[in-house]
């Protein structure tokens, strides 16, 4: 996996100043900031929850609503895309990434909080029947074919239980 890390200082994403950027930010394009919430999701066998998107692996994500948290919009999408409950563990960190999605024709700059969660469904829940692109796969898998940069920064973080960006203080 291949990834530009930046610190990015620029004007149109001055609220996130110090935050880590992935992607490439193409010129004369211009970048919609879209929060997000995204999980990171391990099972007992240390397997990656991940949504199979066109060939690519995603993880549960969610953008932020109007009067709504990351956290709030991660769980909702995560029932949503998965069947899941799921329950935050922590917050892993925060980082950005420049993305162009085709279905909408649109450059944005994905403004994601990242957090470790577990399911909270009965032990052998499944979702493979309802939500055929559930995946479960293991972390090698997962680096060879994620999507997108931050989200693997955002597992291997999870892994090393720490974080190097920046997060609101819960104390």
């Amino acid at each position: 996996m291949t990834g530009r890390i930046t610190l990015d200082n620029s004007v149109d994403s001055a609220i996130h100043i110090g935050m880590l950027q992935f992607g490439t930010k193409l010129p004369g394009k211009t970048y919609i900031p879209r929060p997000g919430g995204y999980a990171v999701i391990f099972d007992h066998d240390q397997r990656i929850l991940a949504i199979s998107d066109r060939g690519k692996y995603i993880q549960p994500d969610g953008g932020v609503e109007a009067g709504e948290s990351a956290e709030a919009a991660v769980i909702r999408e995560a029932a949503e895309e998965t069947g899941m409950t799921i329950r935050i563990v922590r917050e892993i960190g925060r980082a950005n990434e420049y993305v162009y999605a085709p279905s909408e024709d649109g450059y944005y700059n994905k403004m994601g909080t990242f957090y470790l969660a577990e399911s909270v469904d009965t032990p052998g829940h499944t979702t493979s029947g309802e939500f055929p692109g559930v995946v479960r796969i293991s972390v090698d898998e997962f680096e060879s074919r994620a999507a997108h940069d931050s989200h693997m920064w955002a597992v291997r973080q999870a892994i090393m239980g720490s974080s190097h960006s920046p997060g609101p203080d819960r104390s």
